[in-house]
């Protein structure tokens, strides 16, 4: 599912009960080999707190670091065309890519190694075309390219097949469990958002693994990046480093007006006033207590900016300290490091469309055998999403197929269509 950054296929979210806050994930497969570190294929995760997505100052493109506010993501497992193999008797997926040429074994490009991909379409989850059955998938040359994988197995290619996935998910869920504590939430708490052209297929396995009990999933997956590059707000930081400063309320309430002019500045070179809907603010600030080495990036309240009031904003950061770490210190001095502010100028954006309500036909489509964790689901049904209406429920396990996605409903969960045909798998 990168899908959350850079997109191919992919996973995404996660949501708070409390705050509404929100985790994504996107799985991409490798892209053509321009460079290294494009071609490994790869899970990314991202998490959204309060409806915002987190960002980091961290972040990496290649071998450069980034030293600016960028959307915070982290590359966590492998990708539809990750190869399986046998290392010193150890089932492997990754990091080496078949790529998108020649790409897993069942495209029929030339590729001759097991994917991922390949371990999809054995385990039943995958039809035998994709596109709306334009693009063809060969199953005999993923048996065949399954075969020496099993063979070290001691099993058949199908068992093999579903042992691929499964160690697909143990690699991606080591990867998120670090990640959320990091970030001082529970898996339980969250709801992922699954987007891309397999987002689909392993987001569902992936929380049924971690324990989220909420798995969303755009009516268009494939485009849903594209979309939202379309819809999204403007949105730019400005930032001012003060380590090292001695800053009282009133200086830092000055730092900031001082950004906010800068920022309205940006926002106006982009767009003109006439085209905006909406314009807004956030103060930001990375704190931390004195001669900690990391910090802490919290949002400051504009009440507590505008009056100067520095206690308020050091209660705001003792509470966000508590809330990732669970203690603080409200008597131990507090410091400053960055200083950020976030413009956000919303443009109009078309409303979203229910479906039509007239009779669309049976959904149903036949049924296939489809492997779980070792169970075997001779006669799991398979849906056409776009015949599914709004309150239609699909209990799992089960597959919803679409021209531009495929979507797993594993057993335990149920998919229910919205009203404007978003589906939402819930742990039954």
């Amino acid at each position: 599912m990168r899908a959350p950054l850079r997109i191919a296929r992919g996973l995404r979210v996660f949501e708070h009960r409390v705050h509404a806050n929100v985790a994504c994930t996107r799985s991409c497969s490798a892209l053509p080999p321009h460079s290294r570190w494009v071609r490994q294929p790869h899970t990314d995760i991202s998490l959204l707190r309060d409806g915002q997505a987190m960002t980091s100052n961290a972040a990496e493109v290649g071998d450069f670091p980034v030293v600016m506010p960028v959307t915070g993501i982290e590359a966590i497992g492998a990708g539809g065309g990750s190869i399986a193999m046998i290392d010193d008797g150890v089932l492997r997926i990754g990091p080496q890519s078949a790529g998108s040429y020649p790409g897993p074994a069942c495209f029929s490009r030339g590729g001759t190694a097991p994917t991922l991909t390949d371990a999809y379409l054995l385990a039943g989850y995958l039809p035998e075309a994709l596109l709306g059955g334009k693009m063809e998938l060969d199953r005999t040359a993923s048996e065949r390219a399954m075969a020496p994988v099993a063979s070290g197995l001691k099993a058949d290619v199908f068992d093999a097949a579903d042992m691929c996935v499964a160690v697909a998910s143990s690699n991606m869920v080591a990867g998120v469990l670090p990640y959320l504590a990091r970030q001082g939430v529970d898996p339980e708490d969250l709801t992922l958002l699954v987007y891309g052209g397999g987002g689909g297929i392993h987001g569902p396995l992936l929380a049924a693994e971690l324990g989220i009990n909420r798995v969303l999933v755009p009516t268009s997956p494939s485009t849903f990046c594209a979309f939202g590059g379309l819809v999204s707000e403007l949105s730019h930081d400005v930032m001012e480093t003060v380590h090292g400063q001695r800053v009282d309320g009133t200086a830092l309430s000055e730092k900031y007006k001082a950004l906010r002019q800068e920022a309205g500045e940006w926002l106006s070179r982009q767009a003109p006033p006439e085209r905006l809907v909406s314009t807004g603010f956030e103060c930001w600030a990375e704190m931390r207590y004195t001669g900690q080495s990391f910090q802490v990036d919290v949002r400051l309240p504009d009440s507590a900016v505008e009056s100067a009031d520095l206690s308020a904003m050091h209660a705001i950061f003792h509470k966000e300290h508590e809330r990732i770490y669970n203690h603080c210190d409200p008597e131990a001095p507090v410091e400053f490091v960055d200083l950020r502010v976030r413009i956000r100028g919303a443009m109009s954006i078309p409303e979203p469309a229910a479906p039509s309500s007239s009779a669309v036909g049976d959904a149903f489509k036949g049924s296939r055998s489809m492997r779980f964790q070792g169970e075997i689901f001779p006669e799991a049904p398979v849906f056409e999403r776009s015949r599914l209406t709004h309150s239609d429920e699909v209990p799992g396990p089960a597959v919803i197929e679409q021209s531009d996605a495929t979507l797993v409903v594993p057993p335990g969960f149920v998919a229910r269509v919205g009203a404007y045909g978003t589906i939402l798998m819930t742990r039954s």
